[in-house]
């Protein structure tokens, strides 16, 4: 447990008193109700660890949880492996920033997640669902539904890759689909600023996804190389008109259908 004031967090994993954080398995876990207040990050779970943290949740469930950013999980560390097998992130949300279910803000490191949902969790300014916010930091995300989660106040109302240097995001076999971003990015926001970062769509499903104010209803590509393949992206909803599938652009390889390009430059 924590011992900041005023918070109540369910797990802070951080390093002892050699800077040595280790391995920690978390599995077959319900983790619910933690409490970061409105000036700590990571309701459910903080990983903030040294050099080289081993984080793993499988089969758990991590549900209505807060944060200032991270609420269900907010991991912060340099050159750190994390993975997500078989989990549930719902209805966790931020009390200031982003990443309503995850948030990933470390430095060199590399999550996967597998087989797992995230799901109607809400980010208050910013990045509801997932938000990979990392420097040279590699995102996988592997057969998961990210859906029906809320931006109130910005962008990226399922997930949001903002890494710079040459940070990665690659999708495969997976759902985007039902969430919702005040602005841009209805699905998926990019913002990423290193010439060198790369997201990958493979397999990949986004519909249904709306931008309320901006573009793209079901994805905003900006400074990251975007490549799709054998992926569908339609029935999304810019409330404008000028981008309600796609804006920015992509890439498209090898069977992939866009209802409407309005707002998109395809490369084939």
């Amino acid at each position: 447990m924590a011992t900041d004031v005023s918070v109540d967090r369910i797990f802070h994993i951080k390093r002892n008193s050699e800077g040595i954080s280790g391995d920690v398995l978390l599995s077959g876990m319900t983790i619910r109700l933690g409490d970061g207040g409105e000036d700590y990050a990571g309701g459910g779970i903080l990983a903030s660890g040294g050099s080289g943290t081993r984080l793993t949740i499988k089969q758990c469930v991590i549900t209505a949880n807060e944060g200032k950013w991270g609420g269900g999980l907010s991991h912060e560390t340099i050159d750190g492996i994390l993975h997500i097998k078989s989990s549930y992130f719902t209805d966790n949300k931020t009390t200031r920033f982003g990443g309503g279910g995850i948030r990933l803000s470390g430095t060199d490191s590399t999550t996967t997640i597998k087989g797992s949902t995230v799901s109607r969790n809400e980010g208050i300014s910013e990045r509801g669902g997932i938000e990979h916010f990392s420097t040279g930091g590699d995102l996988t995300i592997r057969n998961s539904l990210i859906s029906n989660n809320t931006v109130t106040e910005g962008h990226g109302g399922g997930i949001s890759h903002d890494g710079n240097d040459d940070g990665s995001l690659t999708i495969y076999g997976s759902r985007i689909q039902g969430d919702f971003a005040e602005t841009s990015g209805g699905g998926m926001f990019d913002e990423s600023t290193g010439e060198d970062n790369v997201i990958s769509l493979v397999g990949v499903s986004i519909k249904g996804n709306t931008a309320n104010a901006g573009d793209g209803g079901g994805l905003l590509q900006s400074e990251a190389t975007l490549n799709v393949k054998f992926s569908t992206i339609r029935n999304n909803t810019d409330v404008g008109g000028e981008a309600p599938d796609c804006s920015g652009t992509l890439n498209a390889r090898y069977f992939v259908l866009i209802g409407d390009p309005t707002g998109c430059t395809i490369i084939e």
